[in-house]
């Protein structure tokens, strides 16, 4: 008997491999992984090995320029590098129509080496089309955060969002985040039943006083965290490699597979040349949402055939706090807060997330946190003052993407990318942004006007319900109950392509509680 294969190793990926490796099984982990560009390793590895009081400047600037915050929809980087975005790599050719279109990854940990970090469970009023409910998932949601993080607090969200886990510490925010989450908590009490619940933000961050890796508040999360305060699926990937408890063959981009007689065939191109084909009794595939669609999409010869890939969509609300503390003694320019509520007529949770004026912001008015230009000086104390609320709406008031594989002929097929409109998507968003901004200034807050972004389509980062489950398989790509699209059997697809909608209270926790439980019916020979 061969082991089981899981193809990626973002959180989807390495949730399965867990849990494989839990129900005794040694697994066989395939995926391209790219990774950081070996000077900027170095680099990173001088920043870790010194508290950031001894940061030499050069070195910091190198790991944190980002030249694309001028950009109609700015990136995160990873330690200055756009390496885990493959729009550009040769394996996987990709076309967009619009640069706000998602692309397929090929890095070592997946997106997670540019994610915010933010969880929460989804709530069965996001679970649209979902055939089945939170209460499924919760035994999941509690075996996932046994082993990650969690900086979070124990407040109004929780009635609505269980943590999940017994005791949980958090980071500290800024003074200016922090001041606002007292006022917040301070009218929840005789407010609750205006609908809206706010709280600390819930994070994937080490916060713990006795962890040699918690959080040292050098202000540069979203460019990276040389010390690894911010958990990456890497982290346990790395957990599993060094007790030999996986199997890792890198360097593989799995082209298509194929199932015949009880086994499965993943066929792969070589990063370094030539082709493989890997043998399985049973593949877990988790590539992220993009690539595993254009797998199964080339396996079974789908060629020009657009499929819906859904995705939420967000607006921005630039806060001033007039009567904030002055001064960033401590700072993290992750999400600070998370304020939840709904809008008519919709059932969906909005999902805000609260930050002070991260990297991405500050790049873009020009602005240098403690620099000594005339421009610094006037904004610093506006700056301090300020927050930025991001909030994001669920797929079903969200635009969409179409996925069409093309065959080019000579060398790998082509992925084009195009987005398309919501037009519902503007108006709930202007009427969650007006009850937004009313909510807060009961509590001091100035808001100004919801950007609400372009029109030609979603520009979110959460995306999936490519390859929907269902109790009944209708459409050629939906799924069942395990992730098996028609006509295979021992083939399950783990990560957010399986979602039937895509709730906008975060993904990544959904998607490694959804893995697990789809690997553990899988093994356990549940249909």
């Amino acid at each position: 008997m061969t082991p089981p294969v899981v193809i990626g190793t973002g959180h989807a990926g390495v949730a399965a491999a867990k849990k494989l490796v839990a129900l005794g099984h040694r697994p066989l982990v395939v995926d391209a992984a790219e990774t950081l560009e070996p000077w900027r390793q170095q680099v990173v590895d001088r920043l870790a090995s010194v508290p950031p009081a001894a940061w030499e400047p050069e070195d910091v600037a190198s790991v944190t320029t980002n030249p694309t915050v001028k950009d109609p929809m700015p990136r995160r980087l990873a330690f200055g590098s756009d390496y885990v975005y493959a729009d550009r790599h040769e394996a996987v050719p990709v076309v967009r129509s619009s640069p706000s279109a998602p692309v397929p990854n090929l890095a070592l940990g997946g997106f997670s080496n540019v994610w915010g970090a933010a969880m929460l469970p989804a709530a069965d009023c996001d679970m649209t089309g979902w055939p089945f409910g939170r209460s499924e998932l919760e035994p999941y949601y509690r075996e996932v955060l046994t082993t990650l993080p969690l900086s979070a607090g124990h407040d109004e969200l929780s009635e609505d969002f269980p943590t999940y886990v017994d005791e949980a510490t958090h980071i500290t925010a800024p003074p200016q985040a922090e001041h606002l989450l007292r006022k917040l908590s301070e009218r929840a009490r005789p407010r609750r039943d205006e609908g809206v619940v706010a709280g600390r933000a819930r994070l994937a961050v080490r916060s713990r006083s006795d962890d040699p890796r918690s959080c040292s508040y050098c202000g540069h999360c979203l460019s990276g965290c040389v010390y690894g305060s911010i958990s990456t699926a890497t982290d346990e990937l790395d957990q599993l490699r060094r007790s030999r408890s996986i199997e890792h063959l890198p360097g593989r981009v799995v082209r298509s597979i194929s199932e015949s007689d009880g086994r499965v065939q993943v066929h792969c191109d070589r990063l370094e040349g030539g082709s493989e084909t890997i043998e399985a009794d049973r593949v877990f595939l988790a590539a992220g949402a993009i690539n595993s669609t254009r797998i199964v999409l080339e396996s079974l010869g789908l060629w020009d055939t657009p499929v819906r890939l859904l995705s939420t969509q967000g607006f921005m609300v630039p806060l001033f706090q007039p009567s904030a503390p002055v001064g960033w003694p401590t700072v993290n320019t992750l999400a600070a807060i998370f304020v939840e509520y709904k809008v008519e007529p919709s059932n969906h949770w909005i999902h805000v997330q609260v930050n002070p004026p991260n990297e991405l912001v500050q790049g873009r008015l020009g602005y240098r946190r403690g620099g000594s230009r005339a421009k610094d000086r006037v904004l610093a104390p506006a700056m301090e003052r300020a927050l930025v609320a991001l909030a994001n709406l669920h797929s079903d008031h969200a635009g969409h993407y179409l996925l069409t594989l093309r065959g080019a002929g000579h060398g790998p097929p082509v992925l084009r990318i195009e987005p398309a409109s919501n037009p519902e998507f503007r108006r709930v968003a202007r009427r969650a942004g007006m009850r937004l901004i009313a909510h807060l200034a009961h509590v001091g807050v100035l808001g100004g006007p919801p950007l609400l972004g372009g029109s030609d389509g979603p520009s979110g980062w959460h995306f999936g319900g490519s390859l929907p489950m269902s109790i009944r398989r209708t459409g050629r790509l939906d799924t069942d109950l395990a992730g098996r699209p028609a006509g295979w059997d021992r083939v399950h697809v783990v990560d957010s392509a399986v979602f039937p909608s895509i709730p906008a209270t975060t993904i990544a926790l959904l998607g490694m509680a959804n893995a697990t439980r789809i690997v553990d019916r899988a093994m356990r020979g549940d249909r």
